[in-house]
């Protein structure tokens, strides 16, 4: 399996590669928040994809952390209710039989 992955990574990376040789005079400007002179850069195409591509990676990473996080929390909350369920159970198993009420039933 990590065959497969190390050659899609590897497909990937050629590509984005070929890409920026191919884009390598190109030029874009950057407008931040405001169209005026002071806030538009004019960048390279790769860097300006390049800063996309960082800026999507750190959303993801902090949106999956925050998920982590959640997934954590309820996996030890329902490893703590197991537990207690367990141990009410093996409590119930240990009972002796003349302590558990029975109602006889009519016939």
């Amino acid at each position: 399996m990590w065959f497969v992955r190390m050659f899609f990574l590897l497909a990937v990376f050629v590509v984005v590669l070929g890409f920026a040789l191919l884009n390598n005079d190109r030029s874009v400007e950057i407008a931040f928040f405001f169209p005026k002179e002071s806030y538009t850069y004019e960048v390279h195409l790769i860097f300006a994809l390049f800063g996309a591509f960082v800026v999507g990676m750190l959303v993801w990473f902090f949106l999956s952390v925050g998920h982590d996080i959640r997934v954590r929390r309820d996996a030890s909350r329902l490893k703590k209710e197991n537990k207690k369920l367990l141990e009410e159970l093996n409590a119930l198993r240990n009972l002796a039989l003349d302590e558990v009420s029975v109602k006889p039933e009519r016939d």
